[in-house]
């Protein structure tokens, strides 16, 4: 009785997934802006995440943040 299930399976990824080059700056963007698992998956393509990666996509996204209240204590 599977074959009746498998008819319903999709055959083919609409989209395949985005591959990067390993210790990219657009890599570790995508890393930084992945909010789920999958992004996270999709931004690396099904290869590994390394810790440096992982690392380095979080100390961007804070010194952004520090980055942005520093120009706000300069302004004031």
């Amino acid at each position: 009785m599977g074959d009746a299930l498998k008819k319903m399976a999709p055959r083919l990824r609409k989209m395949p997934p985005a591959v990067t080059v390993p210790q990219s700056r657009e890599r570790i963007l995508a890393i930084k802006n992945a909010k789920d698992s999958g992004q996270m998956f999709f931004a690396t393509g099904g290869q590994h995440l390394n810790s440096d990666e992982f690392f380095q996509a979080r100390k961007h996204s804070k010194r952004l943040d520090e980055d942005k209240s520093f120009q706000d204590q300069k302004k004031k």
